[in-house]
């Protein structure tokens, strides 16, 4: 398989090829390239609280693209569909969402609910907790619980 070299080794975190010709992506190797997308306001903390967990996936790819293997792509958010292809050790195709403590985590791919914070291992050291029933049902204003915890670790050195 031919790598598609305009769409590899490429940042593109935030867009979508949605206006791309589909064939212009198909049948070839997407290398080292990042698609990620923040998730949309209708998949945010507060809205899935109340809606149970809204998908935070964008479509980013145009329909009809097909046989693309993505090779260690940052594709976080993004819907891969048909007959597309994800591998590498660095690869990424989780659904991701800000929470209301301010922090990224990664949602359960069926559920859609936060299942690991992604500063899990910072929090741990710090002693604060990491399981997702301590996430505040109503989003914080200001500073994020990261923030606040870097501060504190800063004060007692």
């Amino acid at each position: 398989m031919a790598r598609i070299e305009k769409y590899s080794a490429i940042d593109c975190t935030g867009l979508t090829l949605l206006g791309i010709d589909p064939a212009e992506l198909s049948g070839g190797e997407i290398v080292g390239s990042c698609f990620a997308q923040e998730a949309p306001y209708k998949a945010d903390a507060s809205h899935a609280r109340s809606t149970g967990h809204a998908s935070p996936l964008v479509k980013v790819f145009p329909d009809g693209m097909h046989d693309v293997t993505f090779i260690n792509c940052n594709l976080d958010n993004c819907i891969i569909e048909g007959v597309n292809v994800v591998v590498g050790e660095r690869s990424n195709n989780r659904k991701i969402r800000v929470m209301n403590d301010g922090d990224d985590w990664i949602l359960d791919d069926v559920t859609n609910a936060p299942k690991e914070s992604m500063l899990e291992k910072w929090y741990g050291r710090q002693g604060e907790s990491v399981d997702p029933a301590d996430i505040p049902a109503r989003k914080r204003k200001g500073e994020t619980r990261f923030s606040r915890s870097r501060r504190k670790a800063r004060a007692t050195r």
